[in-house]
């Protein structure tokens, strides 16, 4: 049991791999469709092909590393079921133990394997999922996010500006995904028109969320 939790644990790293190259691909879809005109206007299709070529090979070699554990993990399991009888029958043997009393305990053991495997697969399985659950945790988890305001107080306009310093945001943790804002300064002048411009996930919504403290930054202060 310890054997198999050891080699099922191998599937988180894969699992979390194909949850954030499926991430990337998404945007590169939504992307594509909101900047086709643009795309078509200034002859950037290779450009744009070429990179979600890379975004959808990067997903797929990422389930095809997944799927090829979970594909291995089955008959590893056998054969660690195998190693199991013939290490009870050898200990059974050192240790002088009567052939009917290792008969039975090779029945009992045999009728529980099938109920075992059941349990081991279904844990991988749960294993192979852990990407997509993890993120799913935590867009749901409470913990590390402000609390909705509760003041009352009217807010009276803006006065000068709304100035951004050195401020950086990542949806995740650093290991699994690049932050989103790095070290952004700027200023949003009052009585001004401040557009936001850039690519799909070059984090104009996250900066509006960051305005309405949906989030908070991970560095630097607004």
């Amino acid at each position: 049991q310890l054997a198999h939790a050891m080699l099922s644990a191998q599937l988180k790293a894969p699992s979390r791999s194909v949850a954030a190259r499926n991430s990337a691909l998404a945007s590169q879809m939504l992307h594509l469709v909101h900047a086709g005109r643009l795309i078509r206007i200034f002859g950037q299709e290779d450009r744009e092909q070429a990179a979600f070529d890379t975004a959808s090979d990067g997903v797929r070699r990422a389930a095809f590393v997944l799927a090829t554990r979970q594909g291995a993990l089955p008959p590893l399991t056998e054969v660690l079921h195998a190693l199991l009888f013939l290490a009870t029958v050898i200990a059974a043997f050192l240790a002088n133990v009567s052939f009917p009393l290792t008969a039975a305990f090779l029945i009992l053991l045999y009728r529980l394997q099938p109920h075992m495997r059941a349990l081991q697969m279904s844990w991988s399985q749960l294993q192979g999922l852990s990407g997509s659950l993890e993120e799913v945790t935590w867009l749901l988890d409470p913990a590390g996010k402000p609390a909705p305001p509760l003041g009352s107080l009217p807010f009276p306009g803006l006065g000068e500006r709304i100035a951004f310093e050195g401020v950086s945001f990542t949806y995740a943790s650093e290991e699994q995904r690049a932050a989103v804002l790095h070290a952004a300064t700027f200023d949003i002048k009052a009585g001004r028109s401040t557009a936001l411009i850039g690519r799909s996930g070059a984090g104009k919504t996250t900066i509006v969320n960051l305005l309405c403290r949906f989030v908070e930054p991970d560095g630097g202060q607004i």
